[in-house]
């Protein structure tokens, strides 16, 4: 009877340390991977050398703190989920996404191993699907107003060192959000990057009828 009681016990315990093991690496809100589990992921995966190279995408909300001084943070909450579902049903099997806090989702999106320029184009062409997506979905307040979302993205040219693409995410989504928003733009040492812009910049969480 004590050797039961002991395994029932040890079986408990397994259960709850593998449930918190689950809810560390999780986004209370959203249920998606958080940034360390991302980081670690992604970190484990450019170091594999059977692992093809790939691109980082940083994903930012549009004029986010206007939603929630305007609506509330229970709205803001619901346009981050509802945002999130868009944007994992735009992304293909082998991506890894995760909310890495407030308004901010990261992507890393593997390539193939042969590094064509088709390979960018591809990248820039699905971060512009997913503002498109995004842009198009309306969350409703109540019975008589609803709002649009939008996304503006930057994404890494590929590389090796997670690090060194998250930065260059950032700086491309820092020209997507200075150049109009609901956008996407991808990292570029040239003067003018690469940039996909859907129109409409400036309607984001705007009210419709």
């Amino acid at each position: 009877m004590m050797h039961i009681a002991m395994h029932v016990s040890s079986s408990s315990v397994a259960r709850y340390q593998a449930q918190l093991s689950w809810l560390s690496h999780r986004d209370e809100l959203t249920k998606l991977p958080n940034r360390r589990f991302f980081i670690n992921r992604v970190d484990e995966l450019i170091k594999n050398k059977t692992q093809s190279l790939g691109y980082i995408m940083t994903l930012d909300l549009d004029y986010f703190k206007r939603v929630n001084d305007t609506y509330g943070h229970s709205v803001g909450d619901k346009c981050l989920v509802s945002v999130a579902q868009s944007i994992h049903q735009s992304l293909p099997n082998d991506a890894v996404f995760a909310r890495l806090g407030g308004e901010e989702f990261s992507v890393y999106l593997p390539i193939n191993k042969a590094k064509d320029s088709s390979s960018d184009q591809a990248a820039l062409a699905l971060a512009s699907q997913i503002c498109r997506q995004v842009s198009e979905q309306y969350i409703t307040i109540n019975e008589t107003t609803a709002i649009a979302c939008s996304l503006s993205i930057g994404v890494s040219k590929r590389c090796q060192d997670l690090s060194s693409a998250m930065k260059q995410s950032d700086i491309a989504l820092y020209q997507a959000k200075t150049q109009g928003r609901n956008m996407a733009v991808m990292f570029s040492d040239q003067e003018s990057n690469e940039q996909v812009d859907i129109g409409g910049g400036d309607s984001n969480y705007a009210p419709i009828s």
